[in-house]
């Protein structure tokens, strides 16, 4: 019987992603807005290269490996979600339209409430975890 995560063999917990950047003001919009946009167009983001491609250096107005960073940071709040059916698909998950939609709740991230919750996702997955716990 398994105690905690790390005794469950099917448990691959996660430490990196954020590429040492922590999570900063205006990326989780940034993010939502770029996925959300190709999914008007698109259907559902097909095109996982969004963040890989120099195309993102300009979409996102960052440097590569902030790009990188954004992503994880997305992923691990919840704003995102990747489907991985032979290819990566990603999408604007519903945590993402209720806060960053059109007619969002938060889209700038004002209220302190939507802090707490983005802080409490990111402590309540174990796979994309910041620390041992």
């Amino acid at each position: 019987m398994a105690r905690n995560k790390l005794d469950d063999n099917q448990y691959t917990p996660s430490f990196s992603g954020h590429e040492t950047f922590p999570l900063k003001y205006g990326w989780l919009k940034k993010v939502y807005d770029a996925v959300a946009s190709r999914e008007i167009h698109n259907g559902s983001d097909e095109n996982p290269n969004l963040f890989k491609s120099d195309e993102a250096i300009a979409i996102f107005g960052v440097g590569k490996n902030m790009v990188i960073s954004m992503k994880h940071w997305a992923l691990s709040t919840g704003i995102i979600l990747e489907e991985k059916k032979g290819k990566s698909i990603i999408s604007v998950s519903d945590l993402g339209h209720f806060l960053f939609g059109k007619d969002g709740r938060d889209p700038y991230m004002e209220n302190p409430n939507t802090l707490w919750l983005l802080h409490w996702i990111l402590t309540r997955n174990p796979k994309k975890t910041l620390n041992y716990y």
